[in-house]
């Protein structure tokens, strides 16, 4: 069974994002659901959407056993293209992360909590995302683009 879905996707690098439907499997029992209520925007968004980075390949993929995962984390500079046979016939895979794992964020979520650190932030609706990409290119904000996820279906 799946669950149906809303979210916004670009069909090319040179399309705007548009409202998508997509369907997600049901949670199993060691699954965390989680209810998204603001998603932010930042540049890597972007990058992301237009396909400027391309693929990724790293040489050192080799050096992965057999059902072996290579994480990269924090920003990096733009990877070159990845060729799929090395994950497909040794079962590997490859994830990122621009931050440490859960505790690390836990730790810095406490600490701001603690000594009152916030961020400026410029709440947006889901149908204005457009515009909010145009805005970060052409650095016409000085702060995150948040979007209201309440929004999606509007």
């Amino acid at each position: 069974m799946t669950i149906p879905t809303q979210g916004y996707a670009t069909l090319s690098a040179t399309s705007p994002l548009l409202p998508f439907t997509f369907e997600r499997r049901d949670p199993r029992a060691t699954d965390v659901v989680i209810d998204i209520q603001y998603c932010g925007v930042c540049h890597s968004d972007i990058h992301s959407a237009r396909n400027e980075w391309g693929g990724a390949q790293y040489p050192y993929m080799a050096l992965l056993k057999r059902d072996a995962t290579m994480v990269v984390v924090g920003a990096v500079e733009p990877l070159s293209k990845v060729s799929g046979v090395p994950f497909i016939f040794r079962r590997r895979s490859m994830a990122g992360s621009l931050i440490g794992g859960l505790p690390e964020t836990q730790e810095m979520l406490d600490f701001c909590g603690t000594h009152k650190i916030t961020c400026d932030i410029e709440m947006i609706d889901m149908k204005n995302i457009n515009a909010a990409y145009e805005r970060t290119i052409q650095a016409d904000v000085k702060y995150r683009f948040v979007i209201d996820m309440a929004t999606l279906n509007s």
